[in-house]
Order: structure tokens, then C-alpha cells, then sequence
């Protein structure tokens, strides 16, 4: 075995052109991320199936589940060619917390984002509100942040505005 010399150099115009190279990807992928709209749930290539029973179909339409609140039964997601998820269950309850735990690329987000767009079947009085990994810093607080979200919430605070000026006004 061969032991190589302490004193190494580097070519120095190949350490420019390689970062370079990295600042043009760095431009272009921030160019492409500003591109797509913000609020938007993006599945580009993402796709779901799940297979129905009377039972459920029943349950959606009462608004009233017995054990569970959110339980989806054997259901695939896949990411364009890829499976993510195949034959998988999925149940809910109120009052607790869950936590999503594994390796990058087994479909963790993509499944909350058909979750919050509907893509899989949720009862229709369970309100669903989806809060991006990847948020813009800035001083907001976090729980503001959340809280600003949900468009529906703020609508409603807009509207009561409205209205108690209107009050206010005395029209």
C-alpha cells in the first residue's frame, strides 16, 4: 500500500468552473421554486386509489362515525411511476396526536397533501387545513402563521371587520 504526500493541490480554474456550475442549478431551482404559487397544494405527478365499501359511503354521508373519525382502508398512492403506499389503512381518532415517522421519499408528505385536497375519501364534516413543510422566515409568529392558513378562518375575520365598522358607522 501506498501512501500519498501531504501537499495536494487544486486546480484552480476547475474549482471555479465547478462552482459555477453549482450557482447556475442554485438560480435555476430558485427561479423554477418562485415560479409555483405558494398557497397551492402541488401533486405534480402524484396519483391515489382506494377501493370503497357501502359502509363507509354511509358513514361519509351521516357525518357521524362510531370508532374512528377518519378511516381509510386499503388505499395506494403512488408518485408518478413509483408506489409509495400499496393496500395501506389509515384511522384516525379525535383528541389524539400522530406523528408520521420514516426515511425521505416513502410518501409521508405526498399522503398529508391528498389528505388536505381530498384525493382520498374523508368524511365531508372533518375540515382538513395542510401547513407547508417550508415556510418563508420572517417575524410572524408561528402560532399566527398556522392560524393565518386557514382561509376560511380569516374570511370570516374579515367579514366580521366589515361589519363593525359598518355598526360602527351607524349604515
Amino acid at each position: 500500500m501506498m501512501k500519498r504526500g501531504q501537499n495536494t493541490t487544486v486546480d484552480a480554474k476547475k474549482l471555479e468552473k465547478a462552482e459555477a456550475k453549482l450557482k447556475q442549478k442554485h438560480d435555476r431551482r430558485n427561479e423554477k421554486d418562485s415560479l409555483k404559487p405558494a398557497n397551492q397544494l402541488v401533486l405534480e405527478e402524484a396519483s391515489a386509489s382506494q377501493a370503497s365499501n357501502k359502509k363507509d359511503s354511509r358513514v361519509d354521508q351521516s357525518g357521524k362515525c362510531r370508532s374512528y373519525d377518519i378511516r381509510i382502508e386499503n388505499f395506494d398512492v403512488s408518485f408518478g411511476e413509483r408506489c409509495l403506499l400499496q393496500g395501506a389503512e389509515l384511522s384516525l381518532s379525535t383528541g389524539r396526536r400522530y406523528g408520521l415517522i420514516g426515511r425521505n421519499g416513502l410518501g409521508k408528505t405526498t399522503l398529508l397533501k391528498m389528505l388536505a385536497n381530498r384525493s382520498l375519501r374523508v368524511p365531508a364534516h372533518i375540515t382538513i387545513l395542510h401547513v407547508e413543510q417550508e415556510v418563508a422566515g420572517d417575524d410572524t409568529a408561528a402560532l399566527q402563521s398556522v392560524l393565518s392558513s386557514d382561509s376560511l378562518r380569516e374570511g370570516l375575520l374579515g367579514e366580521e371587520r366589515t361589519l363593525t365598522a359598518r355598526i360602527a358607522n351607524g349604515t
